[in-house]
């Protein structure tokens, strides 16, 4: 039997992924697999949309694509929104569209610290939104990615690294948008002003 060895860092990153896909999956009714998807612009574009009414024009987001040409695009558009609403977060494109895994992380665990706290402003819109119709009922993607992501979908951790006490906590994450959701440390985290924290696999 194969057993992997994961250092402290790798472990918080993985923990970190499972997070934020069980967000995005739940919040929008996607299937996200592995971090890596999120380079397609589309999620973010959604959680604007569900957040801003009529900010973003989800008519020209791309969803069923896997080109990069695409996930520029909606990139592109998803840094013109939040400019003009004032976000103060800033969208490396050009990072994220070739998806990379750290690039990819980091931004998403930005993007979800700065969604709690825009989102906290319209209650009502985010607990009444439809991801699906507002979507046309449309995926994130064509196809699962080709390739084997650094954020796998192991359901126990353990399994892959037998467990070391604290060998996950935030001092493991150097970045802060990491930082943020791993002191959550209980394997919970809250969505928007719901208080009722949501379970992970991990």
């Amino acid at each position: 039997m194969l057993i992997v060895q994961l250092t402290p860092l790798e472990k918080a990153y993985m923990k970190c992924s499972a997070l934020i896909r069980k967000w995005v999956n739940s919040s929008l009714s996607a299937n996200i697999h592995c971090i890596e998807e999120l380079a397609t612009g589309a999620v973010y574009c959604q959680f604007i949309d569900m957040v801003f009414e009529g900010a973003m024009p989800l008519e020209d987001v791309i969803f069923e694509s896997n080109r990069l040409i695409d996930f520029r695009q909606n990139l592109l558009l998803l840094k013109k929104v939040i400019d003009e609403l004032q976000i103060p977060l800033l969208v490396p494109v050009e990072s994220l569209v070739w998806c990379d895994f750290d690039a990819n992380l980091q931004f998403a665990a930005d993007f979800y610290d700065a969604f709690q706290d825009f989102s906290a402003a319209h209650p009502e819109r985010v607990k009444n939104y439809n991801p699906l119709a507002a979507r046309n009922y449309q995926n994130f993607s064509l196809t699962a990615p080709t390739f084997v992501s650094r954020g796998t979908d192991v359901p126990n951790l353990d399994e892959l690294d037998p467990p070391v006490e604290d060998n996950t906590n935030v001092q493991t994450c150097p970045h802060e948008g990491l930082i943020k959701i791993m002191e959550n440390d209980d394997g919970r985290y809250s969505f928007g002003n719901d208080k009722k924290p949501l379970e992970t696999d991990v």
